[in-house]
This record gives structure tokens, sequence and C-alpha cells, in this order.
């Protein structure tokens, strides 16, 4: 995502009733695990640091200028720790993570890696909010301007079905552009996150399609912290 789009967000989204609705149902408790997975601007993260408690407050995201850029945005929030990593190898010790919030991620990467590897960081007990792709998504993408683009959205719709119907993704190359996007229904995210030891407690359809999904299992009284046993060089102070 571009610079102007990350700062319209952080305008738009850090104020307002949006977080709140997006954070309540995940019934954040005090002294907990929190990790904003594609965090872009760090709007989650600077709600989570006024308005909870949390042991660990972590923002993650896959471009480094935009960590540079939520850096900025926070730079009086010195309780926030921003790290530039892969949703799909995601560099936090195995259940160490109690809530994580989860926007826009799984529909441009490897759907099953995202879901193992937030399966894999957290608790028993943890919870996690996705927002998806619903299936008329990739029909705002279409203009009578751009024949590129329709092709594209096309082809991400068609692509987003079969993963849908099958459960394999499939990711194309069409020069610059990985093609490959995927659509998500409750029924085929209901059925990936019960592999992975995930059980769905609410979904929401609109105005975003957002899934919260708790990970199995009772709570374990031994708790890893999410940040000891990184490398100094993998976390951006």
């Amino acid at each position: 995502m571009s610079e102007a789009y990350h700062l319209w967000e952080w305008a738009d989204k850090k104020q307002g009733p949006y977080v709140p609705a997006l954070v309540s149902p995940l019934e954040m408790k005090d002294n907990a695990v929190f990790v904003d997975l594609g965090c872009g601007s760090g709007y989650v993260n600077s709600y989570v640091s006024s308005h909870c408690a949390p042991a660990e407050n972590i923002g993650i995201d896959y471009e480094a200028a935009t960590i540079e850029l939520a850096k900025k945005l926070n730079a009086g929030n010195g309780g926030v720790k921003w790290m530039c990593a892969s949703a799909e190898s995601i560099p936090l010790p195995t259940a160490s993570v109690d809530y994580i919030v989860c926007r826009g991620v799984v529909p441009l990467a490897h759907v099953d890696t995202v879901f193992a590897e937030i399966s894999r960081i957290l608790r028993p007990g943890g919870r996690v909010v996705f927002l998806l792709h619903s299936w008329t998504f990739y029909f705002k993408w279409l203009s009578t301007k751009s024949l590129k683009k329709d092709a594209i959205a096309v082809l991400h719709f068609l692509l987003g079905a079969w993963f849908n119907l099958t459960g394999h993704q499939v990711q194309l190359r069409w020069g610059s552009h990985v093609i490959g996007q995927t659509w998500q229904t409750e029924a085929r995210v209901r059925k990936m996150l019960g592999r992975k030891g995930m059980s769905l407690y609410k979904v929401v359809s609109v105005p975003e399609f957002l899934v919260y999904a708790e990970k199995n299992g009772s709570p374990s009284k031994v708790r890893t912290s999410a940040m000891s046993s990184l490398a100094s060089e993998q976390v951006v102070h």
C-alpha cells in the first residue's frame, strides 16, 4: 500500500468508533500480548496502547517503509515494538501471543500458510480477528477505462472461486503482478481454521467481512514472552 493510503487510514480510523468496534469482540484482558499483523500506520497499536494494558504491543508489516511510517506516526508511543516480517513466516515464538488483529493480509498471501503461522503463535484460548475479502470485493475494481485492470479483477475473482470450491490456491504472474489473491467464504474459512486448531465464534458480514476465531485448548499458566527470545536485529525500535 502507498504512504498516501496509510496516512489516509491513520486520519480516518485512528479516531472514532472503528477500532473499538473491531477489537471489542476479542474481549482483551490486561497484561496480554497483542499483535497487529499487517499493522500499516499502526493506528490499532496506538489504540491498544491508549485503551488497554498490554504486556507487549507488537506491530508487524511486510514493508520496511511502512514500518518507518508507523514509527514516525507513533513517535510518542514507546510501548510498541515494530517488526518488518511476512505473515507467512512470523518471527515470534510458538504459543506466545494472546490477541491478533489481521486486516487485509490473508487475501494477499498464501492463505493456508498464514493460518498455520497464526495458529502456531497463538496461545490456547488466544483470539484473532481477520478482515477478509468477500466474493463481491473484486467487482469494485471493474472499470470501463482499463481493460487490463478489468482482466486482473476477473482473474482474481475466478482464482478465488477455484480456491473456495477446491481449497487449492493458485498464484500466477503477469509481468510484475502476482495474480492469485483470494476471496473467502465463511464455510471455507471455518474449515481451514478448524484444521489449524481454531474455531470461529463471531462473523460480521457488513460493512466489512470480519471473522473472529479462538485457538482451541485451555490457557496455560506458563506464559512465554513474545519478544524475549528474538534476536535484537529483528525488532525495529
